[in-house]
């Protein structure tokens, strides 16, 4: 069998190539892939190809893989500007930013009057802070192409970044003029706008931005926060929502919505939404305040002091991580059961514990001589460990706590494996709440609405981690006092160093560098166990409840 003519072949490959080209240029990427592959395997020095499977690879986030085949191009041509200009944004996603403007200058030695070339390199050096140059470079790419609206655009942000309002603005409009539907243009004045306190004027931009873009998240949040600003509440309110359902994992959309809640005086919507924020982002402050401060608001002591220590549990897990980590996947909390153990520890078996109180009952009465000065701390203290059946999950006490996640887990059980259908769950929380704790929730609101996890977030996976969390914060605590047997001692003195010393080396300083199986076995000698969680129970509330005969039959029936 003869092989085709080498002009066939030729006038073949050339064919596919610009069938290739077609598909990339409609989106079908992954065919035009394959079609590039096929190309190169006919003529492996095909450099166009491999630039072009390499700009796939940027488009499908597969950025080093970008980088190596562009460089392929590069190495059989280097006399391609776009082939550099193209890597440097490979480059840039990958955060190697002054590889990627030495990239944009090859391609600018090559074809200086190349507008795109100096756009790229503009928008590196915004990113490396270099704004001064970064605006010369848009300027370069707006005098090679006057009507490119995304240098207008982005000179804009870098001119707003050195201060520059009214030239920012400007550079705004010429974008806007340019490209009357560019929706980031809009969005960028807008919030431009904001910062000079024109609403109005920002609220026009950003129902600009959101007519071209109108699943824009962020626009509605700012759009949000313009509208919380000239007092429309509900306006806001809407606003939030809407970028919640775009985007359920924004934890700035959860706080502001929980602020115009506040306002509003929903004190039980807005402390759900703070709580929200912190579950998405357990380094957001202003959320842990306000949740504080709300709780503060409703006249709940108790609440607001023991969802001070809570937080502060949190808080100090992810500020004792090692600062090297920071900026890496390492530098956050191994698990949501470790994290809960830590503002579980701090919460439950130091902040509602009598030692505790020994120390700090004195000064709490000062405060509140009025309510607290005639109470003896006995009192005071059956009073916040005060064991109750409740139909509220974040308010109740150690002992039937778990009982509320076992409720969910079961109910979720159900959902996952197609027992339970998701337009029966309110009837079957209500049962359930009905037959474990005998009490009936006057609506869906305090029922299956009371936690934001299911309507704003994954089914399954996360109520465990409380009661993890439980289990662990006692099964650390113990490893700590026997490790420092003073620690009990210190604590009704006031002071803390050792327990959180002891917690920062053994726990918060290596972030996830351990599995939460690792993690547990290296700090206590073995696996996770109920042991230590059930001793600090029935010791606890064993005394409190005359249950000491039955704390030490259970115990020794273990």
């Amino acid at each position: 069998m003869s092989k085709p003519a080498p002009d066939t072949l030729a006038a073949k490959l050339q064919a596919q190539f610009e069938e290739a080209i077609a598909l990339h240029q409609q989106g079908q990427l992954a065919r035009a892939q394959a079609i590039y592959k096929n190309v190169l395997k006919a003529r492996p020095r095909h450099f166009d190809a491999l630039h072009l499977l390499g700009v796939i690879a940027t488009q499908t986030n597969q950025h080093r893989l970008a980088v190596d085949l562009i460089g392929q191009a590069i190495a059989i041509n280097p006399n391609d500007a776009v082939f550099y200009s193209n890597r440097s944004f490979a480059l840039q996603q990958l955060k190697q930013l002054e590889a990627a403007v030495a990239s944009c200058d090859q391609a600018i030695a090559i074809k200086p009057d190349y507008a795109e070339a100096h756009y790229n390199r503009g928008n590196m050096l915004q990113d490396l802070k270099r704004l001064d140059a970064a605006v010369a470079s848009y300027n370069k790419a707006i005098a090679i192409k006057p009507n490119y609206a995304e240098a207008h655009s982005n000179r804009g942000n870098a001119l707003l970044d050195l201060k520059q309002l009214d030239a920012a603005v400007a550079s705004y409009d010429k974008a806007i003029a340019v490209k009357p539907d560019y929706a980031e243009a809009y969005y960028n004045r807008g919030n431009e706008r904001f910062k000079k306190g024109d609403m109005d004027g920002a609220i026009v931009d950003y129902d600009a931005a959101l007519i071209s873009y109108p699943r824009w998240a962020s626009a509605y949040i700012m759009r949000g926060s313009a509208r919380y600003h000239k007092g429309d509440l509900d306006g806001s309110i809407l606003d939030f929502t809407k970028a919640i359902e775009i985007n359920p994992h924004m934890d700035q959309a959860y706080y502001n919505r929980g602020k115009a809640r506040t306002d509003k005086g929903d004190l039980d919507g807005s402390i759900n939404d703070y709580s929200k924020a912190i579950e998405i982002n357990p380094k957001a402050p202003e959320a842990y305040v306000y949740r504080i401060l709300t709780l503060r608001e409703m006249g709940n002591l108790g609440d607001a002091l023991f969802s001070t220590i809570h937080e502060a549990g949190h808080a100090m897990y992810e500020q004792g991580i090692r600062r090297e980590l920071e900026g890496t996947p390492l530098a956050r909390g191994t698990s949501s059961g470790v994290h809960e153990s830590q503002s579980r520890l701090w919460e439950n078996l130091v902040g509602r514990g009598r030692g505790f109180w020994r120390f700090f009952y004195p000064k709490l009465q000062a405060v509140f001589p009025a309510q607290l000065g005639s109470v003896p701390l006995d009192t005071f203290y059956r009073a916040i460990n005060k064991v109750e059946r409740s139909l509220i999950r974040t308010d109740a006490d150690e002992v039937t706590y778990n009982l509320h996640v076992m409720i969910r887990f079961d109910l979720e059980c159900d959902l996952l494996e197609g027992r339970l259908a998701i337009k029966d769950l309110p009837a079957a929380w209500h049962a359930r709440y009905k037959s474990d704790l005998g009490l009936q929730a006057p609506d869906d609101r305090d029922g299956v609405l009371q936690d934001v996890h299911w309507f704003a977030g994954p089914i399954g996976g996360q109520f465990q981690g409380y009661t993890l969390g439980n289990i662990l914060s006692a099964q650390f605590f113990d490893s700590a006092c026997r490790a420092h047997p003073s620690i009990p001692a210190e604590i009704t003195q006031g002071r803390f160093g050792t327990l959180h010393g002891w917690l920062r080396e053994n726990i918060y300083r290596d972030g996830t560098r351990y599995t939460p199986e690792d993690l547990v076995k290296r700090v206590t000698g073995g696996p996770i166990g109920i042991e230590p969680y059930m001793k600090y129970l029935w010791g606890k509330y064993g005394p409190l409840y005359g249950l000491e005969a039955a704390g030490a039959l259970a115990t020794s029936g273990r």
